[in-house]
């Protein structure tokens, strides 16, 4: 593979891409930057991909169940902590 910088890495017969723009070709993402290079169309706009590791609503709903589950034990263990150092100060 040549290098970005090599003129010969990408060949585009210009009149047949002209030819076809006109006629209403769609180039994909990846040939519309080659083109955009080589000045015969518009550079692509760049935008992000929509995220598609995001979690579904299901393991979101799990995921806060879970969360209140471990605040709730961690509380509860608080609470029993702080009633055995309670009755240990009573004690004489």
């Amino acid at each position: 593979m040549l290098d970005k910088g090599n003129p010969v890495r990408v060949t585009l017969n210009e009149p047949r891409v002209a030819y076809w723009l006109s006629v209403g070709a769609q180039p994909t993402k990846r040939v519309a930057k080659f083109l955009g290079e080589a000045g015969l169309r518009a550079m692509p706009s760049i935008r992000p991909s929509p995220v598609k590791s995001a979690p579904g609503k299901k393991a979101v709903e799990r995921a806060k169940e879970k969360a209140a589950a471990l605040a709730a034990a961690a509380s509860q263990k608080q609470g029993e902590e702080g009633s055995a150092q309670f009755t240990a100060a009573e004690t004489p």
